[in-house]
């Protein structure tokens, strides 16, 4: 259930912040995230996640693939003994578990599920409503702390590396750290739409929620 929820809230908030709309003042910290998420399209990479508990111990660890598309399409394949197939478009989200035969639909309601966090609504939500955005001085990484004290996360820190999202940090409220290491990035590079289209194999149960 912890991971389902996690990733979950990872796939929601990467949802978010590649919808962003413009700023008109571009010497704000929010403005310089935006032009770095408004110059990603498409978005492939291989991942390296780690939880860490507040105390440091290793939680949970797992490697795949992930690829994005703007606006709204999302693929997380966990790979290893864990293996799990999560897409997301739109406001549609399926979860396919390999070994339980199983694929859960669900629908992301931005506004319930990860309050703060999603900012799908591009057209009435800005980065600087929802979020205090700070910067490094070299504006390679970039702190989000939720105005929203129900959000899921205490932050969230995004580094880049040129044009290109290298790693997340998500800081949760009981002190633990979820870290996303992406390698092999390949940015705005033509996607498939097949990439994000799941059709359930045979005999596969279907839960839709």
């Amino acid at each position: 259930m912890y991971d389902f929820l996690m990733h979950k809230r990872i796939i929601v908030f990467l949802l978010a912040v590649i919808s962003l709309p413009a700023f008109a003042q571009i010497y704000t910290p929010a403005a310089r995230l935006n032009q770095q998420l408004m110059a990603i399209h498409t978005f492939h990479a291989d991942f390296d996640q780690t939880v860490t508990s507040n105390h440091g111990r290793t939680l949970n660890h797992t490697q795949g693939e992930m690829d994005l598309a703007r606006p709204g399409k999302f693929r997380w394949a966990v790979k290893g003994d864990a293996a799990q197939l999560i897409i997301a478009v739109n406001d549609k989200l399926w979860i396919y578990d390999a070994d339980l035969q199983q694929v859960t639909i669900k629908h992301l309601d931005a506004n319930h599920e990860v309050p703060a966090l999603i900012l799908l609504d591009n057209n009435t939500l800005t980065a600087e409503k929802d979020f205090h955005i700070t910067a490094s001085a070299d504006n390679s990484t970039f702190t989000l702390i939720p105005k929203d004290k129900n959000s899921m996360f205490a932050s969230v820190q995004l580094q880049f590396l040129g044009s290109a999202l290298v790693s997340m940090k998500l800081y949760d409220l009981l002190g633990q750290v979820t870290r996303i290491d992406f390698s092999h990035i390949i940015v705005n590079h033509p996607l498939s739409s097949s990439v994000f289209h799941f059709t359930p194999p045979a005999n596969t149960d279907v839960i839709n929620e």
